[in-house]
């Protein structure tokens, strides 16, 4: 999974932020408590990530160059996009669409909240690093940027701390106005700050946008303005999608609440925990967010996400991975189309005789496993995927094994818990999965690259002819 850390070292009154972009090491905990030196060269030892040094202030009043990394601050600054299809709230690098934030999709600012902001007034960033990631790629794969970086999504300044615990910024200066991120293909981070004015109310120059957006010299802007550091930071993953297909939309059934039963997808409180190792983007599973089928269902392979509960009590447990939906009706997405497909309810994955020791690590390799996990893999279009957490009352049961992958389809569930005796869930969380094929590998985005240029000349060809 993608996992971005702060650190926080203190040299000759210097406070520096580090930003490391890897996968979490084993020893994570030991080696954040070590001095920035010994932390870099430990990181760069066993995990060969990239860490950047990403920016410095001085207390004692002296700055040096500001450069804008992708960290999650503590707390994080509130990001949260109205999406139809999935939970549009920005959190540490999840995923969100191309299709339903930018291209050709309405530019609606998302809402952006701070309710730790002192009084004053602040000026919020919006950037994307990478624009035209090189060889039609996806980062971290490529992590050059294109030749069109930094682009300038949003800046707005004079926000006061009234805005930011409302997340309506159409009072504020609009500085530079909000263009909906678009990444011409793959996906990569865009990351949104939040800086303190120092100097009060300022008279912003205007900048152009959506034209005049392109290799921008942010930190001149954050040097002319007296800015400093962020105070607040967040930032998200965003996948290149065309837009959305319009569907013709069936009546409702009634066979949807007699499929969906007691067991329609939703966040408890607390949450089940679970987690997808994910290259691209945060893997965690929060509450209807959008994880894809390339990274965790159809060819790709079926690894188990982790499952933790710490809140749970001695006893043993059961999981069961649902799909209601399956093959959803006219090639549509939920909540388009709520009927259920033919297939439904779709088996992923049931784990029984789970233990709280377990379920505090989220390793389930040690539970029965009644029915193997299987990726989630939408034919077409996304829809909910839920997890469900049940104490077993009984102690110890001898589960029978159920088929998986075939025969997981049009699952009677009911009679399942029902046989068990499990009664109702005691933790349960949910995700959104998008169709969508597999990720091209670098010589099939070399191939792709080649036809694009071919088709290009010949195009210029017939034009001058």
């Amino acid at each position: 999974m993608l996992v971005h850390w702060l650190k926080g070292g203190k040299q000759a009154r210097t406070h520096c932020r580090l930003a490391l972009l890897a996968a979490q090491p084993r020893h994570t905990q030991e080696m954040l408590s070590r001095s920035v030196p010994t932390y870099l060269a430990s990181v760069a030892l066993l995990t060969g990530a990239a860490v950047t040094l990403v920016g410095c202030d001085s207390s004692d009043g002296g700055s040096g160059t500001v450069t804008l990394k992708f960290e999650c601050s503590d707390p994080p600054l509130g990001v949260a996009y109205d999406i139809k299809y999935y939970n549009g709230a920005v959190a540490c690098g999840n995923l969100l669409l191309e299709s339903d934030i930018g291209g050709s999709h309405p530019w609606i600012q998302p809402k952006v909240t701070f309710p730790a902001a002192e009084d004053g007034l602040y000026t919020l960033i919006y950037l994307d690093p990478y624009v035209d990631l090189p060889n039609n790629g996806s980062w971290p794969d490529v992590t050059t940027p294109g030749s069109k970086a930094p682009a300038r999504h949003w800046v707005a300044g004079n926000i006061d701390a009234t805005m930011l615990k409302t997340g309506d910024l159409s009072g504020a200066t609009q500085v530079s106005a909000y263009k909906g991120p678009s990444p011409p293909w793959g996906s990569h981070p865009y990351g949104q700050f939040l800086f303190k004015q120092g100097a009060g109310r300022m008279n912003f120059t205007t900048l152009p946008s959506p034209a005049g957006i392109y290799k921008w010299d942010y930190q001149s802007f954050i040097s002319q303005y007296k800015l400093g550091a962020p105070v607040a930071s967040n930032f998200h993953m965003t996948q290149h999608m065309d837009p959305r297909p319009t569907v013709t939309i069936p009546p409702k059934s009634s066979v949807s609440a007699d499929i969906l039963g007691s067991l329609e997808p939703k966040c408890s409180d607390p949450p089940l925990g679970v987690a997808y190792d994910i290259k691209y983007y945060n893997g965690a599973v929060a509450c209807g967010n959008l994880l894809l089928e390339c990274d965790i269902g159809g060819t790709h392979p079926w690894n188990q996400p982790k499952v933790t509960f710490p809140a749970a009590e001695d006893g043993l447990y059961t999981l069961i991975y649902l799909d209601p939906y399956v093959d959803l009706p006219n090639n549509g997405s939920w909540p388009d189309v709520t009927t259920p497909g033919s297939k439904a309810p779709a088996r992923h994955w049931v784990a029984g005789n789970i233990d709280a020791t377990m379920l505090k690590t989220g390793d389930l390799s040690g539970a029965t496993q009644v029915s193997a996990y299987k990726g989630p893999s939408p034919p077409w279009g996304s829809h909910p995927y839920g997890q469900f957490l049940f104490k077993q009352g009984a102690g110890r049961m001898n589960f029978t094994t159920l088929p998986s992958p075939a025969g997981i389809y049009k699952w009677d569930y009911q009679s399942f818990i029902s046989q068990y005796k499990l009664g109702a869930p005691v933790a349960s969380n949910f995700h959104m999965t998008q169709h969508m094929d597999p990720r091209p590998t670098a010589a099939t985005r070399s191939l792709l690259l080649i036809r694009t240029q071919a088709e290009r000349c010949r195009t210029t060809t017939e034009t001058s002819q």
